[in-house]
This record gives structure tokens, C-alpha cells and sequence, in this order.
């Protein structure tokens, strides 16, 4: 393609593979409703183009001495994709709609790492009137403790405004056909809209593999491809004007243990046996093909921690304890498991070599069932408790080990997915009443090797991309923090 077509172009054709059913922040905090509530929505605090926090919808920001009162005041330049104006009332609507939606929604819980006790603690005052004498509208937060990340957590999509039916990110939803094709168009009475160059994003019909999006690239029907194989890379790099862009999205994938009492995988000897037979350097780099992800050993990512690599490593080995073994094995000779993996190429792989890296454990015989679903059926059955081992994963939405930590809470629990550990809830709980910030840390780092010496989980890797675009495609951007990639700022340049 021409440079003069590129400094033409304003739309943006990608395929994330999946449909959302439903753009609700505030209830379902999948990775694919954060992403496209990130290009529809805004909250007080943003990501900026440089992956940095800054204000987003507030004008001004204060912060108490005490640093437990947080007051943003409301932009004038405000506004719903409609030209009518965001207020004060909009951002409260959103906490009070987590809250009474209590379980039903997937960030009830969030209240409560904002620091807030409820949302009695967040107060609206000011004028809507926009006269030059009128106080101007504010929100105001008042945290029972010092939350050092609070700032960033109001850039998740669930604390956004709420309105039924607008938005006012940098697009909108202007065109749905649910399940079938989404069409975003800029929203310009966005008051940064100067900074935002495309004028539509395009996800066409079909849900399409990494092949076929390859293909479809290669075809012009496609701007874009990330998520894919290195295989499926390599296809896509000997396409004509094309490039590679590598960027390290946050989210942490890992298998997780059913621990009902019903189920063979509440046995802490037979998790020991599973573990020592998994090997995740080899199911991340030579059986899923993901070159530019991380190998973890433990679910929060070393670079979360404060402390130096030595003293991390240093203080692993000093909280490394020998695991007594709590349960026997069943006398059958032989045992059934159910893996729920992810419904793609990489996940179907995956099952294929634990069915083969599992088949004998210790003195069993084991028959694994492999069962790829889609992210949002994975979801349903992992909170139903409809498995034995599944593949999950958490994406970090501010930079602290609890964003990880949280998932795990007792209070957190849903039938068969959340580990109950009393040991943990206990650290979590301790690590919550710190006002000294590396104390707490030193309490989060022992809750999060209590995890992973239960073997209440086995932690794989930390993901990483590799995106590959249209020569002329520019301003992508990438925050460690919530869904990647960011095209907000994107925009087709007229250099090579």
C-alpha cells in the first residue's frame, strides 16, 4: 500500500476472534469486554499515550494529607457521545451498580481493594451549572486506609461513568450486530478527540483463527493480526509492507485446581503429583509456540515486587517449606479428570499434551477429558465449579501484587474455582492493616508463596505479544495494566 493511501486511511480493520455478548464493564471483567470498554469509555484517570496514568475526566485532583481523601473535579468539557454532559452522578452510578449487583457482578469485589467500605464513602457535590460562579462538580472518595494504587485503579473500565445505552471514550458503539461484526466510530465531543486520528474501528463478520487472520491480512481484508502463534508469525512477516511491533500485556495464565471435596484434585498429595509432572518452560515455548511470553514460578510476576531480583529470590528460599503431604490417593487403579482449556489452537494443544503428560501418576492410570471452551463458557464453568484442573488467567488492572492476590480471598470464593485457605485469607487480612507499605508487601509475598506451596495452583507465564500490522499503522500503544493493545492514539502515518 502507497503512503498517500496510509495518510488517507482513518479506519482500522482487526478481529479480536471472539464477540463480547455485552459491553458491561461493570459486570463482566473479562479481558475482551475490558479491551472494547476501554476504546467506548473513560473514567476519571486514564492511560495515556505513553502508557502513563493521568487525569481523564477530572480537571483537578487533590489529595489529603492523610492520603485516604481522594476529590476529582469533573471536566465542563465532559461529555456522552450525544454532546450531552458527563456529571458527577454518572461515576457514583457506576460503584453503586457493582454494589447491588453484589456476586452477580464479576467486580463486586473491587469496592473493597479501592479501599472504600461501601459507597457511602463517595460523595458528589458541586453544581451542575456551568456559570462562572458556580462550584465546580466534584466526587469525592473517603478510604478507611492509605491505598497507594487507588489513583490507577480509577482507569479500569468499571469505574467509568455509567449510562445506559452512551459513551464517552475516544469512540462509540455506532454499529452492532451481535455476535457477527462490531463497528466503532470517534466520538467528537471527546474532549481530547484532537488527539484521535482513526475514525473507525472495524471488527468484521466471523470469528476468524489465527490462520485465516493471517490470511486475511495478507488479503488487505485485515489491518492487523496479534495473539498468534510464532509460526503464524513468521506467515505474517513475509507479507509485503507489513512489521512487527512486541509488547508485554500483564495478563498471568495458570492452571487452577478444583478443591471441592467431591472432586480427586482436593488432594494435596495428588496436586504434588500433577506439579511434578507439568513442565511450563516446555507447554509455553515449544507446545503453545509463545516466544514472547514468560516462564513464571510464581503467580505475581517478580517485577511487581519492590525488593531487589536478589532479595526476591532470597526471601522465596527463606518461606520454602516442606509440603506434608494432607490426603491419600484414591485406591481405584485407574481415575478420570475433566481440563477445561481455552477454545484455540494453543489451548487444544495444550490438552493434547497433559492428556499425554498425565496418563500416569504415581500408581494411576489417568484419563484426562479435554474440554476447549470459548473465554466466556470457560468463565461460567469455572464458576460453576464444572471441572477438575482448568486453565485460567488474571489481568492486572494496577501495578501491586493484591491485584493477583485478590482473585484467591475466601471472600472471593465461588464453587470449584477459589482456593480456601485460611492461612492465606489470614495474610491477605494482616497485609491489609499495614500502614508501613514494605510491610505489607513482605505480608503479600508470603500469601502468594502460600498459594503456590499448597499447590492450589501452578502458575505458567506472564503474557507477551507480538503484533503484527500495516507498514503505516502508528500509535499503537500498550499499558502492562488492563487489555491490550491500545489503539486510541493510533494513527496512519505517510512515512515508510
Amino acid at each position: 500500500m502507497g503512503t498517500n493511501a496510509w495518510a488517507a486511511n482513518t479506519t482500522l480493520r482487526l478481529s479480536t476472534g471472539e464477540f463480547p455478548d455485552k459491553i458491561d464493564p461493570q459486570m463482566d471483567s473479562s479481558s475482551l469486554v475490558q479491551f472494547w470498554s476501554s476504546h467506548i469509555l473513560e473514567g476519571l484517570v486514564r492511560w495515556n499515550a505513553q502508557g502513563k496514568p493521568e487525569l481523564g475526566m477530572a480537571a483537578r485532583y487533590n489529595l489529603s494529607e492523610d492520603r485516604k481523601t481522594h476529590t476529582f473535579f469533573i471536566k465542563k468539557s465532559a461529555k456522552w457521545s450525544d454532546g450531552s454532559r458527563v456529571f458527577c452522578i454518572d461515576f457514583l452510578d457506576s460503584f453503586l451498580a457493582i454494589e447491588s449487583a453484589k456476586e452477580a457482578s464479576e467486580n463486586f469485589e473491587l469496592i473493597k481493594e479501592t479501599g472504600l467500605k461501601s459507597t457511602a464513602d463517595v460523595k458528589c457535590a458541586g453544581s451542575k451549572d456551568l456559570g462562572d460562579n458556580a462550584i465546580e462538580e466534584h466526587i469525592t472518595f473517603v478510604l478507611h486506609k492509605p491505598v497507594p494504587y487507588f489513583f490507577q485503579m480509577l482507569a479500569m473500565p468499571a469505574f467509568a461513568p455509567r449510562k445506559k445505552g452512551k459513551h464517552n471514550g475516544p469512540f462509540f458503539v455506532s454499529k452492532e450486530d451481535k455476535g457477527r461484526s462490531l463497528e466503532l466510530s470517534k466520538n467528537q465531543h471527546y474532549w481530547d478527540a484532537k488527539n484521535v486520528h482513526l475514525e473507525t474501528i472495524l471488527m468484521p463478520s466471523g470469528s476468524p483463527e489465527e490462520l485465516t487472520s493471517v490470511r486475511l491480512l495478507q488479503s488487505n481484508s485485515l489491518d492487523l493480526v496479534w495473539g498468534i502463534s510464532a509460526a503464524a508469525q513468521q506467515i505474517a512477516l513475509k507479507i509485503p509492507d507489513t512489521k512487527v511491533q512486541p509488547f508485554r500485556s500483564g495478563a498471568v495464565w495458570y492452571l487452577i485446581f478444583n478443591q471441592n471435596p467431591n472432586h480427586l484434585t482436593s488432594s494435596l498429595t495428588f496436586r504434588k503429583l500433577i506439579k511434578e509432572q507439568t513442565n511450563p518452560s516446555e507447554i509455553v515455548y515449544k507446545i503453545m509456540d509463545m516466544s514472547s511470553a514468560k516462564v513464571l514460578e510464581d503467580l505475581v510476576p517478580e517485577s511487581y515486587w519492590t525488593k531487589s531480583k536478589v532479595n526476591f529470590k532470597e526471601k522465596k528460599q527463606s518461606l520454602d517449606r516442606k509440603i506434608e503431604p494432607q490426603n491419600t490417593l484414591p485406591s481405584a487403579k485407574s481415575v478420570t479428570l475433566d481440563l477445561l482449556t481455552a477454545d484455540s489452537s494453543a489451548g487444544l494443544k495444550l490438552g493434547q499434551y497433559l492428556q499425554a503428560q498425565w496418563k500416569n501418576l504415581g500408581n494411576l492410570k489417568v484419563n484426562v477429558n479435554v474440554n476447549a471452551a470459548m473465554s466466556s463458557i470457560r468463565l461460567q464453568k469455572t464458576k460453576k465449579g464444572e471441572f477438575d484442573i482448568a486453565l485460567a488467567n488474571i489481568v492486572p488492572w494496577y501495578p501491586d501484587p493484591l491485584a493477583f492476590l485478590s482473585e484467591f480471598s475466601t471472600n472471593l470464593s465461588v464453587e470449584g474455582r477459589i482456593t480456601r485457605n485460611s492461612a492465606f485469607d489470614a495474610l491477605l487480612n494482616e497485609a491489609g492493616l499495614q500502614a508501613d507499605l514494605q510491610k505489607r508487601e513482605d505480608k503479600l509475598f508470603q500469601a502468594s508463596q502460600e498459594l503456590v506451596s499448597q499447590v492450589a495452583l501452578i502458575p505458567l507465564y506472564e503474557s507477551g505479544n507480538i503484533l503484527v500490522s500495516k507498514k503505516g499503522l502508528q500509535g499503537i500503544g500498550g499499558v502492562r495494566f488492563g487489555p491490550n493493545p491500545d489503539f486510541r492514539f493510533a494513527k496512519w502515518e505517510t512515512k515508510d
